[in-house]
């Protein structure tokens, strides 16, 4: 089958006569350059690059450029769109993917501020002493102040009850060490039976 295709005389007019305006130019991904499709000028196993910019048939008094259809739509950087459009997302879209890629790995990468620790809770752990109080003790040397019977050995523990001075206590036999201070465990003449401090008081006789 033979095909035959009228040579077009040059003329003028307003799309420019070239090879990315011939309805036989198809665009590769090559900015600039595309494929010849002519079925004369080619083989149909053949389609060579050619510049958009110029004119591949150019035969001196004839060529065999058509306009291509798409003479209406709009153009960029002489392309049809579609095809421009098709080059910018070539480009564009491997960058976006490259800038997203990097910042992954730059967040995932980064090293995360450690949680704060929560502090344990301070427990006060008596510690035994050798010596320990026997017998009745009085309440002294607190300038006259007196001093608290309290439920555990701690300064903050729980007051039970103040005694002033002079006022007798059984001691216990147990003394531990707590808070950077000595405490005695007592009974007071209430019945109460808890702590006070070694300093606060004294041994007397029966």
């Amino acid at each position: 089958m033979t095909v035959r295709v009228r040579a077009v005389p040059p003329a003028r007019g307003r799309m420019p006569r070239q090879c990315g305006t011939c309805r036989f130019y198809q665009p590769s991904p090559v900015v600039g350059r595309g494929w010849c499709t002519h079925p004369v000028l080619r083989g149909p196993n053949l389609r060579p690059l050619v510049d958009a910019d110029s004119l591949a048939c150019d035969r001196g008094l004839y060529d065999f450029w058509e306009p291509a259809p798409d003479r209406g739509r709009l153009r960029w950087a002489g392309f049809p769109l579609p095809a421009a459009l098709l080059r910018l997302a070539l480009v564009v879209v491997p960058a976006v993917a490259v800038i997203l890629f990097g910042l992954y790995l730059e967040l995932t990468s980064a090293p995360r501020p450690a949680a704060p620790a929560t502090p344990e809770p301070t427990v006060v752990i008596p510690t035994p002493t050798p010596e320990f109080y026997r017998g009745w003790l009085a309440v002294a040397n607190t300038g006259g102040l007196g001093v608290y019977v309290r439920a555990d050995p701690a300064a903050d523990a729980q007051r039970i009850r103040a005694w002033p001075e002079r006022t007798r206590l059984e001691a216990l036999g147990e003394e531990v060490e707590a808070g950077g201070r000595r405490w005695v465990r007592v009974r007071d003449p209430a019945g109460n039976i808890g702590w006070v401090p070694a300093e606060y008081v004294e041994q007397v006789g029966p």
